[in-house]
């Protein structure tokens, strides 16, 4: 049940996601990486078709707010 349930913080590789978004950073990775995060968070990007980092940004805030 452990490693299935809900951790906090959220990571990602070393990045504590919860805190950049939090301190509204994420801007600070690149598109492809942002990209990639969705991907393992298993966040549905299949409707983004624009490579620009806002609509990724925004999904992980959301996904990390929640």
């Amino acid at each position: 049940m452990a490693e299935i349930s809900p951790r906090y913080p959220t990571m990602y590789d070393t990045h504590n996601i919860c805190e950049i978004a939090a301190c509204s950073k994420l801007a600070k990775f690149s598109v492809q990486m942002l990209q990639d995060m969705c991907i393992f968070y298993q966040l549905d990007i299949s409707t983004m078709k624009v490579k620009r980092k806002k609509p990724y940004i925004d999904l992980l805030a959301k996904s990390v707010g929640s």
